[in-house]
């Protein structure tokens, strides 16, 4: 199970991430389309495209890199349900016979006769 600080530290990283994200997805927006009324400009219109593929990459990376820790905590969490929680092996419980007690004999004064 990971601790508080992993689990801060993953999330701390997602977050920087989808900000960089973001920040790269306008930018390369700005630099793919331009101004409104642009003149030709081949090499910013290349960069723009440029950065817009590293974007795409990138979020696609993220989206495996959350694929694959989800399936990694589903695993870790049905390994944990099915093991023993204590690694000795159990004694099983003995079976003895139930003993069944004597039973008392009624007293003479217990006793009616049968008519």
């Amino acid at each position: 199970m990971p601790t508080k600080e992993q689990v801060r530290k993953i999330a701390v990283d997602f977050a920087a991430s989808a900000a960089m994200e973001i920040v790269m997805l306008k930018l390369a927006g700005r630099l793919k389309n331009g101004p409104a009324r642009p003149p030709r400009r081949i090499v910013r219109r290349l960069v723009g495209a440029a950065l817009s593929e590293l974007a795409a990459q990138g979020a696609q990376e993220i989206w495996w890199q959350r694929r694959r820790m989800n399936t990694a905590i589903e695993h870790a969490v049905a390994s944990q349900s099915v093991t023993p929680r204590s690694t000795e092996p159990t004694v099983p419980p003995s079976r003895r016979h139930a003993r069944i007690p004597e039973q008392r004999q009624p007293g003479p004064e217990l006793v009616r006769e049968a008519r």
